[in-house]
């Protein structure tokens, strides 16, 4: 990204091609150019927007759930949990979630302005109109908004009765917004150059790894996938299948003992809000991104909000339901703050990190810069994972370079460092403690084992070896044997704060 000039830079993501290719989204592009013309390459706006963003999708939440048919409670609640729920913490603070925030947005506006078409007995083109406005905005965001398509029909499953006028309307929805997102690709494909088929998610998938992914997608609706990993440590894949069907069971049978009490007017809303979760989470399911469940979860949220009230007004004293539901609360605040705390802490890291690139940027006069223990993540925050490439030019003012990264490192703790012993001209050891090493590509970890990699090519030999010790404290050595070629590249590693030069004897 670069600083508009103009008001013809800031508008010309309607019209090229940026640099996401096959991800074509003007609309968040806009605003990144808005930002960057108002106050620059500082964070601050960025993550303002970016929060007051998301702060506006747990209110939509709640007035589509009300516009559906649920009750006031209800509607009020799922918008409670989704403001809350620990799998939002990407959404709340990684910028580049401000796609997902747009695009929900406009998905429910969109729902709730075909909602308010279909119920009402008064029709105006002014209506159909402002329907295919805000679709066309919800495309502009993020492309899952296609699912939207199907919507009007879903929402027919809502009304009783079914009046032959509301569903001549509601077919009419359909056409115009199929008619829309026609135009939509043609321009998109044939003028700008994108084709959304093109993206890697349609490439190697089969049946077996879309079952998985829909069961995956599940439990991340709700939380971290740190959380799954202690689940799949500690359990075999046998004892998970079992735990797997007997947590089915209990939910059948609870749903079994509500289920009668459900009245008729509450069946069909509910089966609507799985047809919501189906509808946009089928798309996604050729591969598994965390926070590609954002949108699909709202469906999921509206039917445990609905439980939820069922079982206080039929288990509970409310005495006992506002005590169990506040302390629940205390404890995701507590939980999403302390998150919060660490994403702070990663960026104040990494910035003084950038700016420790940007002083010695006079030293760095070769064109192939090689990073030794690339900072993946702290406390499970994203520093370097994306975007290492484009931070280094930043830093450095525009010095074409390209940047290597054989190895990364996981940084655990706060005071975590890296050490460097240099062994000869071509080989060094670094050793961590608090973190671990793993290979340009690899899984980060949330619990730490010990394990060992071995791994050569034409330029180097690497063997790492993660370890805990009897304190429970993880330490990680790298063993690097360079070639002579890769010897005149420009080397640097991570010292646990800033990028430091590695001088080879």
């Amino acid at each position: 990204m670069k600083i508009p000039n103009n008001i013809i830079d800031i508008f010309s993501p309607f019209w090229t091609l940026h640099s996401w290719g096959y991800y074509w989204r003007p609309l968040v592009k806009l605003i990144y150019n808005l930002l960057l013309l108002v106050n620059g390459f500082h964070p601050f706006l960025f993550h303002l927007v970016a929060l007051l963003l998301y702060s506006v999708v747990p209110g939509l939440v709640a007035l589509s759930a009300n516009k559906i048919g649920f009750d006031r409670r209800t509607a009020i609640l799922s918008g409670l949990i989704f403001a809350i729920l620990p799998s939002h913490e990407l959404h709340a603070a990684w910028l580049s979630d401000m796609v997902e925030n747009l695009s929900a947005i406009f998905i429910l506006l969109t729902s709730i302005a075909i909602i308010k078409l279909l119920k009402e007995r008064v029709e105006n083109l002014k209506d159909y109109f402002f329907v295919v406005i805000i679709f066309l905005l919800a495309l502009l965001s993020k492309e899952i908004a296609f699912a939207l398509l199907i919507l009007p029909l879903l929402i027919l499953l809502t009304i009783r009765p079914i009046e032959n006028s509301t569903t001549k309307k509601a077919f009419i929805i359909t056409f115009t917004m199929i008619l829309t997102f026609s135009i939509y690709m043609v321009y998109r494909i044939v003028i700008i150059g994108s084709n959304p088929f093109g993206a890697h998610h349609f490439h190697d998938s089969n049946f077996l790894s879309m079952i998985k992914n829909f069961l995956l997608y599940i439990p991340v609706s709700f939380v971290s996938p740190d959380w799954l990993e202690f689940l799949f440590l500690k359990f075999s894949f046998f004892q998970l299948i079992i735990g797997g069907i007997f947590l089915t069971i209990a939910v059948i049978l609870l749903l079994i003992k509500i289920y009668p009490n459900i009245q008729n007017r509450d069946k069909p809303i509910l089966l609507f809000s799985f047809g919501w979760y189906l509808i946009f989470i089928i798309p996604v399911l050729p591969t598994f991104m965390r926070w590609y469940a954002f949108v699909a979860s709202i469906g999921l949220i509206w039917i445990i909000s609905f439980f939820i009230i069922k079982m206080a007004d039929r288990f509970f004293s409310k005495k006992y339901f506002y005590s169990i539901g506040t302390i629940i609360l205390i404890l995701l605040f507590y939980s999403n703050i302390t998150t919060s705390l660490n994403w702070i802490e990663a960026g104040q890291k990494m910035e003084r990190a950038i700016l420790n690139i940007h002083q010695n940027k006079d030293y760095i006069s070769s064109d192939t810069i090689v990073v030794w223990g690339m900072p993946d993540k702290f406390k499970r925050v994203s520093l370097m994972k994306l975007g290492a490439q484009q931070a280094f030019d930043y830093a450095l003012i525009d010095k074409r370079i390209e940047l290597i990264s054989p190895i990364k490192s996981e940084i655990i703790l706060s005071n975590s460092q890296i050490g460097l012993i240099v062994t000869s001209d071509s080989s060094f050891t670094l050793e961590l403690e608090g973190g671990r090493f793993l290979q340009e590509g690899g899984k980060s970890r949330k619990v730490i084992i010990e394990e060992e990699l071995n791994y050569s090519d034409d330029e180097f030999d690497l063997k790492v070896m993660n370890k805990v010790d009897e304190s429970v404290y993880p330490y990680s050595k790298c063993e690097v044997v360079i070639s002579k070629k890769m010897q005149n590249y420009f080397h640097l590693y991570f010292d646990g704060e800033d990028f430091r030069r590695i001088k080879l004897e």
